[in-house]
């Protein structure tokens, strides 16, 4: 079981742990990603909610939701559009479904381990997704360029992978302080 024992102080960590919870990973951003692996774009926030729904619900799973959008896809298109490039090697063999699995855990999207110089591949997906997820609507331009610039600037790729970022990603998210990050903002304590 995921959620043992006494939880993190604050709410902005509080927000991390479901975030990167197995529910919080295998549901939101993995719906992200599937959009992006399958069509080249993020979902918009009505496709995000639909999908997040089908998956959590079981009518839907990352390959089922995978070939539902892009029927035809390759390998070769879920590397191209998570990764920017093309499958090397033993890459080519499995198929879109697996390769889609296989990129999500790398440290290659993850912009971690030796390719920490590398591009970013998962910083505008985990931003757009807090939108949706804390905020409950679509980025707009100004403030997504911000969070997104705060994201890039803050290391090596925030993708859910391990202590090294997880100060960028409360960083993003706040302490819960009024006026800081996310869950401090004026929008977000507005639900309260």
């Amino acid at each position: 079981a995921f959620w043992t024992g006494v939880g993190t102080a604050g709410l902005g960590q509080m927000v991390d742990s479901f975030l990167t919870s197995p529910e919080g990973v295998g549901t939101g951003f993995t719906t992200m990603a599937a959009y992006q692996a399958a069509l080249n774009r993020a979902p918009t926030f009505a496709e995000f909610s639909a999908a997040v729904a089908s998956v959590r619900a079981g009518a839907a799973t990352v390959a089922s939701l995978l070939a539902s959008l892009n029927p035809g896809l390759t390998k070769a298109q879920v590397y191209q559009n998570l990764l920017g490039r093309a499958p090397v090697g033993a890459e080519g063999v499995v198929g879109p479904a697996a390769a889609f699995s296989t990129i999500l855990a790398s440290a290659e999207f993850q912009n971690t381990g030796g390719f920490r110089t590398a591009a970013d591949h998962s910083n505008a997906l985990y931003v757009r997704m807090l939108y949706y997820l804390i905020l409950g609507r679509a980025p707009d331009t100004s403030g997504f360029a911000f969070w997104l610039g705060v994201a890039n600037g803050g290391g090596s790729g925030i993708c859910f992978n391990g202590a090294a970022t997880a100060a960028v990603r409360l960083q993003i998210l706040g302490p819960g302080t009024a006026g800081q990050g996310f869950v401090g903002s004026p929008e977000f304590q507005s639900h309260f």
